[in-house]
């Protein structure tokens, strides 16, 4: 099974090669999708590197964790915010 963030990896690359074209028909969703895949890769980074990296520090750590919420919540919302303007393309 392929993993989200790889998937969306996928998604980037294909908008990515079709740039043009997307940003003519519809500019917002090209920039929604990108900031949802840099969201993904910077929790991916907080959640793998980050943490560990601050492991003997609390407070560091929890500082790390909140941010981590912080980005899930917001992946969340740039998910919702895109299922809406995918159905208004």
């Amino acid at each position: 099974m392929i993993s989200q963030n790889r998937l969306l990896g996928v998604i980037l690359i294909l908008l990515s090669d079709n740039k043009n074209i997307m940003k003519k028909e519809n500019n917002n969703l090209y920039n929604l999708m990108t900031q949802l895949v840099q969201e993904q890769k910077s929790l991916w980074r907080i959640k793998n590197d980050y943490l560990k990296d601050a492991a003997k520090d609390k407070e560091l750590k929890t500082f790390w964790a909140e941010v981590a919420a912080e980005k899930e919540l917001l992946i969340e919302d740039l998910k919702a915010v895109i299922a809406v303007e995918m159905e208004l393309s």
